[in-house]
């Protein structure tokens, strides 16, 4: 390797790494990699050495510099660095330059990863993150074209670290990568790859209330930043993640109405509709399933927002949802598997009073109960039509992935029948 630009510019001289000491030389040395193997012409170098304000006499300025890098190289028969009209030509090839080094690794591990050998992947994906000594370009992000190019490479970057994370599940290395991920969610909170591969690791770790509480402010930063839903990609690890465990909470089993159920002495029940169905103790003392079930202290199987029609039924029927779901879990620990949406108190002053409660404490109880992204909607969407039916407006129809928000969190649909953003 001859040149590193994934950090500040430097070139080998001899067996040892040096920069180059002249701003001006180094701009130039830049430019010619950042266009290895392609002429640069004389034109575009005096642009980026000195922007819109060449001297007298660039043009010969150029031609001294391009003498003073072949000495530098040790490059005096201009092999290298080659003089090709209209302009000059960095002679290198992919491994004389840690950029090109960089690109030709992940292209590798990527094909790694399609041929399923995660080893192999985590292998070559962390011989190119090593590469890395800094920001890309660090001391050569003078002009509009560099700065562009050295943001090319840093989005590279990121996509090999994604590469690499999921290698690392692949190989069962999943907690080692999990304190990485957080800090890059911290510092990408847009990128849903990341936020994706966060609740894997986290959810393979056994951690599952936390990958859940990972979506939860994944969909809300989204929300927020962007005005629309996560797309279909990272609902759709969410689904995963509640379908292959339905623990909600970190190691604890599942408190539904079946395991409420378990043990008690068989009871006729009545479903929502007026049905009638028996609870048949199954082998073993174990009920079988039926298709309603009402506990003792009354609540149907899943109950439905969207019968609500006034705040005082809707917070019955999240608070119905909440004793369906977990109803051994406490105000506290609602809000720290919420992700920290609201304060225990705000949920607690919610489900105690009768006014229609907040967009957030909503997401915040459905979230922390495990609810599924059908089951948020279907809360959300019943709160807004009684908030918007006390407004006299008619309600919108139930959002998608992609579908840009409103204030409220839901669309907001003009005469023309599109989405807009509120402002």
């Amino acid at each position: 390797m001859r040149f590193r630009v994934l950090g500040p510019v430097e070139i080998r001289t001899g067996g040892d790494w040096a920069g180059i000491g002249a701003p001006k030389w180094r701009r130039m040395l830049a430019a010619l990699v950042a266009n290895a193997g392609y002429a640069v012409s004389i034109d575009q170098l005096i642009a980026e050495i000195w922007d819109d304000d060449p001297p007298r006499g660039a043009t010969n300025l150029v031609s001294i510099y391009a003498y003073k890098l072949r000495r530098t190289l040790g490059d005096d028969g201009g092999e290298l660095l080659r003089y090709r009209a209209p302009g000059y030509l960095l002679a290198v090839g992919a491994d004389d330059v840690d950029s090109l080094r960089f690109g030709t690794l992940v292209s590798e591990g990527r094909q790694a990863l399609a041929d399923s050998e995660p080893e192999r992947a985590a292998r070559l994906l962390t011989e190119a993150l090593n590469l890395w000594r800094g920001r890309a370009y660090a001391d050569a992000r003078w002009s509009r074209t560099m700065e562009a190019e050295a943001e090319r490479l840093e989005a590279g970057r990121l996509d090999a670290q994604e590469l690499s994370f999921t290698a690392a599940i692949g190989c069962g290395r999943h907690a080692e990568i999990i304190p990485e991920l957080i800090q890059l969610t911290a510092d990408h909170p847009l990128r849903e790859g990341l936020w994706s591969l966060l609740m894997q690791a986290l959810d393979r770790g056994g951690r599952h209330a936390e990958a859940l509480s990972a979506y939860a402010r994944a969909r809300e930063v989204i929300s927020d930043e962007l005005g629309v839903y996560p797309g279909e990609a990272l609902q759709s690890v969410y689904q995963e993640i509640l379908t292959s465990d339905m623990r909600p909470r970190q190691d604890r089993t599942p408190v539904t109405p079946k395991s409420r159920l378990a043990g008690r002495t068989p009871t006729a029940v009545t479903d929502g509709a007026g049905r009638q169905g028996e609870l048949a103790a199954t082998e073993g003392g174990q009920p079988a399933p039926a298709p309603a079930i009402r506990d003792a202290a009354g609540y149907s199987l899943e109950p439905n927002p969207l019968e609500a029609g006034t705040p005082a039924e809707f917070v019955k029927a999240l608070r119905d949802f909440r004793i369906w779901a977990a109803d051994d879990l406490s105000l506290r620990e609602m809000a720290r598997l919420s992700g920290g949406l609201v304060s225990y108190s705000a949920i607690g002053k919610a489900l105690g009073g009768d006014q229609l409660p907040s967009h957030k404490v909503v997401v915040a109880v459905i979230t922390a109960c495990g609810g599924t992204e059908a089951q948020l909607r279907a809360y959300v969407t019943a709160r807004r039509m009684i908030r918007m039916a006390q407004e006299g407006a008619l309600p919108p129809p139930v959002p998608g992935p992609g579908t840009i928000m409103g204030r409220a969190g839901l669309p907001e649909r003009g005469a023309d029948g599109q989405s807009h953003v509120s402002t």
